[in-house]
């Protein structure tokens, strides 16, 4: 073993910092999305860029940025009108580009070579929402369908002004906004910087991240039309539509969305009844159909109209952080199609910004969005030292540049070692304008530039599995949702193993992972099936929770959950889903516990004659069980959250590689590594074949081994250059 050298480098070691390409001379303006060191890696003018960017409404400050040495800028701007920006489309043939201009132009003048991404807040100016009101969100209240008002009455910022907002399901409304846009785009066309303009963010609803507006159920009649539309390419037969919501009555013609109501609770407790509440899952399942299309269509406007190659790119794909009412799950249509390049989310709140409860991730399954070739952005808006505000719902300031050190590392280390973009975002009035705070980003800036020229292709053993349409299911708001998918993942990230996180739609790329934790699949479909059965091969251990499987053929079916999981399952009407580990899994696991601490109806509780019990519920029942098959092995939870522990223990059963002990968070890929520290000891990091490593943040070389002891402070985060 070789142990870490005490000393701190003043910087980088030579052999990191590798240059990246030089640009091309005959290269064309713009931006593309295009493979660079085995990723999909940003290229700005024709030469690979880190994708470190800043971004918000402070646009003035961005000047004050400059000492970090990043050069990409997206300020918050509008082609029509936003829900929080200041039309441009003042009349249906006047606009007023004066703002816009003042921002673009202030931005250059003090930052001559920035470019630009250009954040777009669309929802629809004033006048036209006083001439289109069929095309308008309606909400059901008191019985009469009456236009949405937001924000809510007792919002805090009611204060300004309530407004009407507009369906994304309008085709007026899509064909008039894309309108508006390729108008902009000629304006812009026009300035001496026009070529800066690398990019375009296409944003809508109240946060601008296409959340479904106020999370209501839209009634307008621009939306029930395409929500008919879209039952007749599902169903084709009015029979079949009938069959499937148990409604004689039901036809293509007279279908309505279900009530808010209905969409809120369920009849099961925590889940849906597919047998009573096909209204309310199609529905849901059409929402995000209609929003991915309606951010398609926008970007098909900029690609067809940008006379020199830009990037565009959406907030979208929230699987591992999804309501089911945001309209988040039709990731697949985005990642299949050309019109999108990249996509992207602030860093996970709530526990993942608590230092010692989860780590830092992402909202979406970004191993998806890598394997189609698009590129991610990680939107850090961590509280600063210099930010003035205190604790709110999410985090606390941060105290010092100590504890910026202890934040920005532990965010940086997975967006550097996947290889992803990040912009520093001012949301909440996030200050930066301190000199020492510039000076660390400026450090860690130089190093995501110099970590373009290291491969950081996927080579996890094991990968987080979101099923998108399984969420449909599940109560909104139910703590299930969290625990079932992002503190599942986290657990998985604290395993000591390698992992990515992959949509069920590409579960046929998956072929190299041995450990596959799969987080909900409640629903899945044949052809989802039928890619399962295929991973019960080689050696994997497979790994399902809770109601896997449990609904066939729009049906709900406990039976069919044998099928899937190969453990046999029943089900009991509601439990405290509170596990505790027996020494059968491992000695040093033993007395372990995890899961919800509360009643869960329905339950499901392994009832296998062949199955080894590895944990049981407080009641005496099975409630962790493995079934050891020929090719593969079956693992069935009767809760989520399975500790990073008895996953590290899955792991080892299945021949992963594990880097780590459990505990602490790691990211891994081929030329870079990260580790987070939970809690402060000194961590042995082991490779399966010699490497040398370098730690880029404080520039120490560790030498060659397979093998190392790395001293780390609770809540320290260190990420290593593999060579």
């Amino acid at each position: 073993m070789r142990r870490m050298p005490c000393r701190l480098a003043a910087m980088l070691p030579v052999a990191f910092m590798l240059a990246a390409s030089e640009p091309n001379a005959n290269a064309p303006a713009g931006a593309r999305i295009a493979v660079q060191n085995d990723i999909p890696t940003l290229a700005v003018d024709g030469k690979p860029h880190s994708g470190m960017s800043r971004h918000g409404y402070q646009w003035d400050a961005f000047a004050g940025f400059r000492p970090t040495g990043v050069t990409l800028y997206i300020p918050i701007l509008t082609a029509s009108q936003g829900f929080w920006v200041r039309s441009v489309w003042t009349a249906p043939d006047t606009w007023d580009y004066s703002n816009l201009d003042k921002v673009l132009d202030g931005i250059f003048e003090k930052i001559p070579d920035a470019h630009i991404i250009l954040k777009l807040s669309e929802s629809a100016p004033d006048w036209w929402r006083a001439q289109h009101t069929n095309e308008l969100v309606h909400v059901i209240e008191s019985n009469e369908t009456v236009p949405l008002l937001l924000p809510p009455a007792d919002h805090r910022n009611a204060k300004y002004g309530r407004k009407t907002v507009p369906s994304w399901a309008s085709h007026t409304w899509r064909r008039d906004i894309a309108s508006a846009i390729v108008h902009v785009m000629r304006h812009l066309g026009t300035k001496p910087y026009a070529k800066r303009i690398v990019g375009f963010l296409i944003c809508s609803g109240e946060s601008n991240e296409w959340f479904a507006w106020g999370n209501r159920v839209d009634h307008s009649p621009a939306n029930i039309a395409r929500f008919r539309a879209w039952l007749w390419t599902r169903y084709r037969d009015v029979s079949a539509l009938r069959s499937s919501w148990h409604d004689p009555a039901v036809s293509f013609e007279n279908a309505r969305p279900p009530l808010d109501s209905a969409v809120a609770s369920a009849a099961r407790g925590s889940l849906r009844n597919a047998d009573e509440e096909m209204r309310t899952i199609d529905y849901l399942d059409y929402n995000s159909f209609m929003t991915a299309s309606a951010i398609d269509e926008l970007a098909a406007s900029i690609k067809q109209s940008a006379s020199f190659p830009v990037v565009v790119g959406a907030y979208y794909g929230y699987l591992t952080s999804s309501d089911p009412r945001w309209g988040h799950q039709d990731i697949g249509t985005l990642l299949a199609g050309t019109n999108i390049d990249f996509l992207c989310s602030p860093t996970a709140y709530w526990e993942h910004r608590r230092l010692g409860i989860a780590a830092p991730a992402p909202m979406a399954a970004v191993g998806s969005v890598s394997v189609h070739g698009k590129y991610w952005f990680n939107e850090n808006d961590n509280r600063t030292s210099a930010t003035g505000s205190g604790a709110d719902w999410f985090q606390g300031k941060v105290e010092g540049i100590e504890g910026d050190k202890i934040m920005q590392r532990r965010e940086l280390g997975w967006t550097i070692a996947h290889g992803f973009g990040q912009w520093w975002q001012d949301v909440g009035t996030v200050k930066f304008d301190s000199p020492a705070l510039l000076t660390l980003l400026s450090n860690y800036n130089a190093i995501a530039e110099a970590s373009i020229a290291v491969s950081r292709r996927d080579i996890s053993h094991a990968a987080a599995v979101i099923d998108p349409r399984s969420v449909y299911y599940i109560k909104p708001e139910d703590y299930l949702l969290k625990e079932l998918r992002r503190l599942s993942i986290d657990a998985l990230q604290r395993s000591g193993i390698a992992s990515s996180i992959f949509s069920s739609d590409d579960l046929l790329r998956l072929t190299d992972k041995r450990l596959i934790l799969f987080c909900d699949m409640i629903a899945p479909s044949p052809e989802t099936m039928a890619a399962v059965d295929r991973l019960k091969s080689d050696g994997r251990v497979l790994v399902f929770h809770w109601a896997a499987g449990s609904v066939r053929n729009g049906r709900s079916d406990a039976g069919a959950m044998q099928k899937l999981t190969g453990i046999k399952i029943r089900q009991i009407e509601n439990a405290s889903l509170r596990v505790t580990v027996s020494d059968r899994a491992d000695a040093r696991s033993a007395g372990i516990s995890y899961g919800p601490d509360r009643t869960v109806s329905p339950a499901y509780i392994p009832d296998d004659d062949d199955g080894e019990i590895w944990g049981r519920l407080r009641s005496g029942e099975p409630a962790l069980m493995i079934r050891r098959y020929p090719t593969w092995t079956a693992v069935y939870s009767s809760a989520p959250m399975l500790p990073p522990e008895i996953l590290a223990v899955l792991g080892d059963i299945a021949k992963a590689h594990r880097y780590t002990q459990p505990g602490d968070a790691l990211w891994v890929t081929k030329g870079m590594l990260a580790l987070s520290a939970f809690r402060s000891g000194e961590k042995t990091v082991r490779f399966p074949a010699r490497v040398r490593l370098f730690e880029c943040f404080d520039g120490a070389d560790l030498r060659d081994g397979t093998e190392f002891i790395v001293p780390m402070k609770e809540n320290e985060t260190k990420l290593f250059r593999i060579e």
